[in-house]
């Protein structure tokens, strides 16, 4: 007996969704790291903490992007730690962006599109935990 594969000749398991959602987050990660380096540069030896926390950032979207394509071992882990830490920056910058932004529209347009990339981001994470 021959069995059609589902999804109009797709893979049973949805790798090609599963591929969009990768590449999708690989580009939000590398968005991240960039900002992230930046923070670096412009901080410089004199940022302190905020030095050690964009490195921190730099790393954990490296092994985020590592461990989607190809890196060893379930990181299950590591992609729910994201989920969250994403998640929580994204309420963060929303609720700091409504209390502060008043009548600047700019301020409330790119403050409001931050937290919502960190939310797409938090849910690709969490989509990607439970593949991994």
């Amino acid at each position: 007996q021959h069995v059609l594969p589902r999804h109009g000749g797709a893979p049973a398991h949805g790798g090609e969704q599963g591929r969009g959602v990768k590449v999708l987050l690989s580009i939000l990660c590398g968005t991240v790291i960039l900002f992230a380096g930046g923070c670096v540069m412009s901080f410089g030896s004199g940022g302190g903490p905020i030095i050690w926390a964009s490195w921190a950032v730099v790393v954990v979207n490296l092994l985020m992007i590592a461990a989607m394509w190809g890196l060893s071992g379930r990181m299950r882990a590591l992609f729910v730690g994201m989920a969250v830490l994403d998640l929580a920056v994204a309420l963060l910058a929303g609720g700091v962006t409504l209390y502060n932004a008043g009548t600047d529209e700019e301020l409330l347009l790119w403050g409001l599109l931050t937290a919502f990339a960190f939310l797409v981001k938090a849910g690709l994470s969490y989509a990607i935990s439970r593949q991994a």
